[in-house]
């Protein structure tokens, strides 16, 4: 793993620690399939439900 890499798995392991910190019963969802759309949704503490959305490009 380079250094780009390393930064790369630490950033995200920084998001999957916030989103499992602050969200309960998250789910992940995946549509499409070359231009795929992935929505990380769950509930807060007051029981809202929040998530995000990006883009995925699979070759």
């Amino acid at each position: 793993m380079d250094a780009d890499q390393r930064t790369r798995a630490g950033r995200f392991a920084v998001l999957r620690d916030l989103i499992a910190s602050t969200l309960t019963d998250v789910a992940v969802y995946r549509l499409g399939r070359i231009q795929i759309t992935v929505i990380i949704a769950g509930q807060d503490a007051r029981g809202e439900t929040l998530g995000l959305r990006t883009t995925l490009i699979e070759t």
